[in-house]
């Protein structure tokens, strides 16, 4: 691994004069934010009137679907419409092979609590760093995409023989890993074929989403077809989450009791006041007799000053013998105003399904697949992994939030949850507690930026009696050249 480190820093130091040069007169145009181009999740797209206030790491705030996204040509963005179009070669000039180099440093430190609600501050702190290096070729309408990426703890080498620091003993990288490598093509009909490891969000994260808030973030062994027009757009994904048996030792299953995931979405574009995308996901797993089927829809708009977001989703499938049959649904709206610092007031709810009955013989909690839940579930991560996180018995979000960019490289929000059960099982009571966060960040140049947060969960009485709250926060920094 410190060889491939090595070699591809040597790339980079070689490439690196052209690409600041300006040799990138084939590199496609900005890409929006529903074509599959280059978004990392760690980077929010660009602040829209819908949602000015402070972003967290993997929340950006309100984007609409085909709203061009503050982004370099590195992973995928959200949604499947406009593809990067091929670059305008003279008929005497053929294509340049160009290069653009990104690089990230991130750093982060975290104080999350336990959970046990007793008062006490026994909650566990840590600093988390993730660096990283891209290099993108393009040459005409065929481009490929490597990103490189470490990612460790402060504090966390030692030496082996002796148990102590190892600042000087210890080099192994053990985190380093090639988060994306890809290849596309970009055809003048507005068709992209990306094929390889990547990012992918679709539909704001909800089912999707690369969960850029942790540091490794998640990339898919993945092969997409997009096509995005000015009235439309459509995608066709396939990946492969698991190759079995895997090369643990203790995996005894059978070559080809593989995990596949295969996704359809698309449908009309109508500008600003509305898009409407449609999905169907399927989900094979054959080791663990698992077949499951996410359907649904999802559609986002602007008027005027007004915001709105509305989706929902069924599942249906067999598990182990049992039926599956459970439902999200997500609403959110909210007024953005730009004259007054860009204050946004909004509001919304989720509800999940849960089940009320685990004996009836038909599962009815809802799973959120390969979503980045830090982003809608609230920010202390209490509901981080649903189902397990709420017992199987659902959870309702109520949600209120408040934003305020009051300069341009500065910008707050606050945001209010309520949190109850779907379905709770008899006798238990369903309210779960209220969570209120609290965030900021300062962007004084376009490639730093610092942001922090306080987040506080008041508990209720589904997680007991006499209980008392939990707190949580971060401070970050995050140098981003791309």
């Amino acid at each position: 691994m410190t060889r491939l480190w090595l070699a591809l820093t040597s790339l980079l130091l070689l490439v690196a004069s052209p690409a600041m040069a300006g040799e990138t007169t084939d590199e496609p145009a900005a890409e929006t934010d529903d074509k599959p181009a280059a978004e990392t999740d760690d980077e929010p797209a660009a602040e829209t009137d819908d949602e000015p206030a402070a972003e967290t790491d993997d929340e950006p705030a309100a984007e609409t679907v085909d709203e061009p996204v503050d982004a370099p040509a590195d992973p995928p963005a959200d949604g499947p419409a406009e593809a990067t179009k091929a670059p305008e070669v003279a008929a005497h000039e053929g294509p340049k092979l160009t290069f653009a180099v990104s690089a990230q440093e991130r750093a982060r430190f975290d104080y999350k609590p336990d959970f046990d609600f007793d008062g006490d501050a026994s909650g566990t702190w840590s600093i988390g760093n993730r660096a990283r290096v891209g290099l993108r070729v393009s040459y005409g309408a065929v481009g490929a995409f490597i990103q490189i990426q470490d990612v460790r703890r402060w504090g966390s080498e030692y030496n082996p023989a002796t148990l102590g620091e190892g600042t000087l003993f210890d080099w192994a990288a053990d985190g380093l890993d090639v988060h994306q490598a890809y290849g596309e093509v970009n055809a003048r009909c507005n068709v992209v074929l990306r094929i390889g490891r990547q990012e992918i969000n679709w539909h704001g994260q909800r089912l999707i989403g690369a969960v850029g808030w942790t540091h490794q973030a998640r990339s898919f062994d993945a092969a997409r077809l997009v096509y995005s027009g000015e009235k439309a757009g459509a995608e066709v994904l396939y990946a492969l989450l698991l190759d079995r048996p895997t090369s643990g030792a203790t995996d005894t299953s059978p070559r080809g009791d593989d995990q596949h995931l295969l996704g359809l979405r698309g449908g009309p574009r109508f500008g600003d006041p509305l898009a409407l995308d449609g999905l169907a996901i399927i989900r094979f797993d054959k080791a663990n007799q698992e077949t499951l089927a996410t359907f649904g829809g999802h559609a986002k708009g602007k008027v005027g000053i007004f915001g709105y977001e509305v989706e929902g989703y069924g599942q249906a499938g067999e598990r182990t013998g049992v039926d599956i049959a459970a439902f999200l649904i997500g609403v959110r709206a909210g007024v953005t105003i730009p004259e007054a610092a860009k204050l946004h007031l909004g509001g919304g709810v989720d509800i999940v399904s849960g089940d009320a009955d685990p004996a009836d013989g038909v599962i009815r909690t809802f799973d959120t697949l390969y979503a980045t839940n830090h982003k809608f579930y609230g920010h202390i991560d209490r509901y981080l992994a649903l189902p397990v996180h709420t017992g199987s018995q659902g959870l309702i979000d109520g949600i209120v939030n408040i934003g305020l960019a009051p300069h341009p490289k500065v910008g707050f929000k606050a945001d209010l949850h309520v949190f109850a059960a779907a379905n709770p099982l008899d006798g238990v009571d369903p309210f779960h507690g209220v969570e209120i966060d609290l965030n900021t960040h300062w962007k004084p140049f376009k490639p730093f930026k610092v942001a922090a947060g306080v987040w506080t969960y008041i508990p209720g009485a589904f997680h007991g009696e006499d209980l008392k709250g939990e707190v949580g926060g971060y401070l970050m920094t995050d140098f981003n050249f791309k």
